[in-house]
């Protein structure tokens, strides 16, 4: 309400109120009935109805900034939400590259020990010729 009275929309409702409420004693007093108890609920008809419609006209007035508030929200929603599905992406990207990386390595080092055996058995078979070949010259 305070936001209200301090609008341009408050000073012409002011106005109008006083104005209409002018005409309605004038017409009231015109009739001679201006102390009835109709001249009373007339006012008061009159001033309930305009202030009904001023004021649902000053919340007309604020429903575009109330909407660009909510886009605001759901702009900013996005952004937060295209970070976090980027992130996720980023982060499951590096751990793709770690596992692969461990993987590499695993080969590489289980390539190497087989390479040791396989040398170790190619002396073992050159030591097994060698001592056939004398086995079968004695």
């Amino acid at each position: 309400m305070a936001n209200f009275k301090n609008s341009g929309q408050y000073g012409t409702y002011g106005f109008s109120l006083d104005q209409g409420l002018q005409a309605l004693d004038r017409t009231h007093a015109a009739a001679g009935n201006l102390s009835s108890g109709n001249a009373d609920t007339d006012a008061m008809k009159y001033a309930t109805g305009l202030a009904n419609s001023t004021y649902g006209s000053y919340l007309s007035g604020l429903a575009p900034y109330l909407g660009a508030n909510s886009s605001a929200v759901q702009g900013a929603a996005g952004v937060q939400t295209g970070l976090g599905t980027g992130l996720n992406q980023s982060y499951q990207g590096q751990g793709g590259l770690g596992y692969q990386t461990q993987v590499g390595i695993g080969n590489a080092n289980a390539a190497a020990d087989l390479a040791n055996q396989q040398a170790n058995q190619n002396i073992w078979n050159g030591i097994m010729s060698v001592g056939k070949l004398a086995a079968g010259a004695l």
